[in-house]
């Protein structure tokens, strides 16, 4: 088995575009906010889509992995997308919140990129992270 470099940028380029699209922007907002039950979780979840994107993307030609057997190289690219997806996603939010627009009513304040969390879970998983980056001294 050999692994093509190329092919698995394509993979989590197409897969982090493909999930943040459905399940992050603002214009699918309507869609992905009315989401509830185990199809809410898995929008939440960029590994979680990753893995499902991943084995569409493989059965599409996107196979990093040149494997034996075709369904073998479409079920390792659904497990490369579950480790890329949210990688890349991740640092595309970073550079979105570096690269955020000033909102029209306020200049002290950026538009947010992200929607209003779900849960009180997600609530404290933010005020977490928010303490974490105070203490490693980065910025929001």
């Amino acid at each position: 088995m050999t692994l093509d470099v190329h092919q698995l940028m394509l993979l989590g380029l197409l897969s982090t575009s493909v999930h943040w699209l459905v399940a992050r922007s603002r214009i699918a907002r309507p869609l992905w906010s009315r989401a509830r039950g185990l199809l809410g979780e898995l929008l939440r979840c960029p590994a979680c889509s990753g893995w499902w994107l991943g084995l569409g993307l493989g059965a599409l030609g996107v196979r990093p992995v040149a494997a034996p057997h075709r369904w073998l190289e479409i079920a390792l690219a659904g497990l490369l997308a579950v480790v890329v997806t949210p990688v890349v996603e991740a640092v595309m939010v970073l550079g979105l919140q570096h690269s955020a627009i000033a909102d029209e009513e306020s200049d002290d304040e950026l538009v947010s990129i992200t929607a209003e969390p779900a849960s009180e879970r997600e609530l404290a998983a933010e005020d977490a992270d928010r303490k974490t980056r105070e203490k490693l001294g980065l910025r929001d």
